[in-house]
């Protein structure tokens, strides 16, 4: 099977993560706690940007975490910590790729991935990854205490997807 063109796999990707939504819009309706509290989501981008900041800089600056530099291991060492206060249990693969576990109420479900990435370009913005990482976090605890099926939720932070090693 050729591989899908980046559309077609997004397209794939929200059709996923929102079908069950659609499937319980009772559940949804029940619920008006999936709003995103924009406040508590700033002051986790905001942390999170700390670790690529030029010295003296401030967030409008941008970041630069490269992967796999030192900015961009103590950015992984803050999202580990913040999935484990989620209460999921991280794992990093030989990569750096970051997995955060959490196993369903039924084992019959495949597991559903939520994730993005929170490397940058050199001088690179504060939203790219880093906000879909943390909304990302968010729709799963929502998932999770709303009335939805309990399929595993790992969330992955993906490695060097904006930036690589300078060589």
């Amino acid at each position: 099977m050729p591989n899908p063109s980046r559309r077609a796999f997004l397209t794939n990707l929200a059709t996923a993560a929102t079908g069950p939504l659609v499937l319980g819009q009772r559940a949804f309706a029940q619920n008006l706690s999936a709003r995103v509290d924009a406040a508590a989501l700033r002051q986790r981008i905001e942390a999170l940007s700390m670790f690529g900041r030029r010295s003296g800089g401030a967030f409008s600056d941008g970041v630069s975490r490269v992967a796999y530099s030192d900015a961009d291991v103590a950015g992984r060492r803050y999202m580990i910590d913040l999935m484990r206060a989620a209460g999921l249990d991280p794992r990093v693969d030989p990569a750096g790729n970051i997995f955060g576990h959490r196993a369903g109420t039924d084992a019959s479900l495949p597991p559903i991935l939520f994730g993005s990435h929170i490397d940058s370009v050199p001088n690179g913005g504060n939203f790219d990854g880093d906000l879909g990482s943390q909304t990302c976090a968010r729709a799963i605890r929502w998932r999770w205490s709303s009335g939805l099926p309990k399929n595993p939720r790992p969330l992955p932070v993906s490695t060097a997807a904006e930036s690589s090693p300078e060589m």
